[in-house]
């Protein structure tokens, strides 16, 4: 996720509402996890392999 917001950044610029939206994302994603107990990151089918290269 935060690699795409940053592409997205990146090809569009910023404004004045991209941090609080950020912001919230992440709060979700976080509400999301709290609720699951795990990473979000850890149940999405390929996205440790594609996402975490080592």
């Amino acid at each position: 996720m935060e690699k795409r917001l940053i592409d997205v950044a990146l090809r569009h610029g910023l404004n004045d509402y991209i941090i609080p939206k950020w912001k919230a994302i992440f709060s979700i994603k976080d509400h999301f996890e709290n609720l699951m107990g795990k990473s979000v990151y850890s149940v999405l089918p390929g996205v440790v392999e594609n996402t975490f290269k080592f």
